[in-house]
């Protein structure tokens, strides 16, 4: 019988905020775990015999053991006022914006949900073509809240940014609260190869020079066009 280890492929995270470096790293999920998981038996009983609870299940323990977790990097106070809200970091630094209602009012209605935006203060790279899946932190985040996070799938070769959207319960009033080193993202790379993670400080002009605007629309495809045509021409591609 042979055992082979897997392929291990670099996933490079940049960041030009020291704070976040230090002290709300990109890290292996498996770091992550709730504290109710920690806290639970393994079994419980039953009329006959004992449960499983849990911490035996290989859905759950697969879910950390192949993922990353962004956590936040300072904390988010919310402010509900009916239509409106506002928002704050604690750091005074960290950004959030709004894309207009027209953008994706086809999913939600307005007038029930807001949009926001966090800015990311990480950048990733990967020289391999790697899809990887942005998803809420299900276990760690209350699924009953205000605030949904927004999935979708990104791939590191061919742009950078990563940027947490999500949509807040509006039309009430009400104060939230997202807390410094809670998980915001939990990111599983769809591949069988293991990911490395290698957290990185740059100055700012080499973090914002990792963004590359070049359209209006569909940026990242011309982007992605661009860089694949410069493959193939590369001699040693």
């Amino acid at each position: 019988m042979f055992l082979f280890k897997r392929k291990e492929i670099i996933l490079d995270c940049f960041t030009n905020n020291k704070t976040a470096l230090d002290f709300a790293p990109i890290q292996k999920a498996s770091n992550y775990y709730p504290s109710w998981f920690n806290s639970m038996p393994i079994d419980v009983d039953g009329i006959t015999h004992k449960n499983s609870t849990l911490k035996r299940c290989e859905g759950f323990i697969n879910y950390y053991r192949n993922g990353l977790i962004m956590p936040l990097w300072s904390d988010l106070g919310i402010l509900i006022q009916g239509l409106d809200y506002k928002w704050n970091f604690a750091d005074n630094k960290s950004i959030a914006m709004v894309h207009g209602s027209n953008q994706w009012d086809a999913f939600v209605n307005p007038k029930e949900y807001g949009h926001l935006k966090i800015v990311s203060p990480w950048h990733f790279k990967c020289n391999k073509e790697i899809d990887f899946l942005f998803k809420r932190p299900y276990w760690n985040f209350d699924p009953f809240n205000d605030i949904s996070i927004i999935e979708g799938i990104i791939n590191f070769k061919y742009q950078h940014t990563t940027n947490i959207n999500l949509f807040l319960k509006i039309n009430q009033f009400k104060q939230l609260l997202l807390k410094y080193n809670e998980p915001l993202l939990h990111i599983l790379p769809l591949t069988e190869y293991e990911i490395k993670v290698k957290n990185h400080l740059i100055d700012d002009k080499e973090f914002y020079g990792m963004i590359a605007d070049m359209s209006f629309n569909n940026n990242y495809r011309i982007r992605k066009k661009v860089m694949k045509s410069k493959e193939k021409k590369c001699p040693f591609h």
